[in-house]
């Protein structure tokens, strides 16, 4: 039963497949007179590309928008120097000026001349002047020369004394200037000299004759003390220590130059 459905199925399909293939197959007398009736072929190659047409119309422009600005770039490098420029105009030279005087440059060569001889001179007068006061008992010490006036007289007679002939009174600044000065003091009597120093200003701040505080003291035991509210100025003893004592006591002067 099975088989006999089977080939009724077979039988069916090839009806079927007969009619297809004769209605495919059937053609016109006039339209295909050599046309084999058969299975339909296999597809071709492509054909080739066919020819650009005409070129058309330009399109509107469409509608752009500007975008925003980006940062600035880099500096570039420096550009080459540029052509110098025209040269500017020459300005007015000025006028010549008047020939010197012969006889004025003369005269000041004249002057200079006499200046140098009175310099020369002066200083061959200080050489010698220098020698006489060592002859006669000044000690030299360091850019120093102390020397005896012979004198005695107050503190302000003696200042006046030393400054008119071009010194003033003695003003050790070190200890080897107090030690020369105290070694001629033991010569003279009495064993004391007034110095450069006082406190007339100020009481207690001693200063030089050019009011400059000073640096280098060797005062005495007890003193300075002011004995009596009165006692401003200051003498060198033969054993090198400083007193205050009264500016109008008489003592030996001894200038400095």
């Amino acid at each position: 039963m099975y088989v006999l459905q089977l080939l009724g199925f077979l039988v069916l399909g090839s009806s079927l497949t007969l009619a297809a293939v004769s209605e495919t197959c059937r053609c016109e007398v006039n339209s295909c007179p050599v046309m084999a009736c058969g299975n339909p072929g296999l597809n071709g190659l492509p054909g080739r590309d066919g020819k650009d047409g005409t070129k058309g119309e330009k399109g509107d422009p469409g509608d752009s928008v500007r975008g925003p600005q980006g940062p600035p770039g880099k500096a570039g490098p420096p550009g080459s120097l540029g052509t110098p420029g025209i040269p500017g105009s020459t300005g007015i030279p000025g006028q010549k000026g008047q020939k010197g005087d012969a006889a004025t440059l003369d005269t000041i060569q004249r002057q200079v001349a006499a200046l140098e001889q009175t310099t020369r001179t002066l200083q061959e007068d200080l050489k010698k002047i220098r020698k006489r006061l060592l002859w006669h008992g000044a000690v030299s010490v360091g850019d120093k020369i102390f020397v005896s006036t012979g004198q005695q007289d107050t503190f302000f007679k003696g200042r006046d004394l030393c400054a008119s002939a071009g010194g003033k009174l003695a003003s050790p600044k070190n200890e080897p200037e107090n030690r020369v000065l105290a070694e001629m003091v033991k010569k003279n009597s009495p064993k004391h000299a007034f110095l450069g120093i006082n406190d007339i200003q100020t009481e207690g701040i001693f200063v030089d004759l050019n009011g400059a505080p000073v640096r280098y003291t060797n005062w005495k035991s007890g003193e300075p003390n002011d004995y009596n509210n009165n006692e401003d100025c200051v003498v060198v003893l033969e054993n090198q220590l400083w007193n205050d004592l009264n500016c109008e006591h008489k003592s030996p002067i001894f200038c400095e130059v």
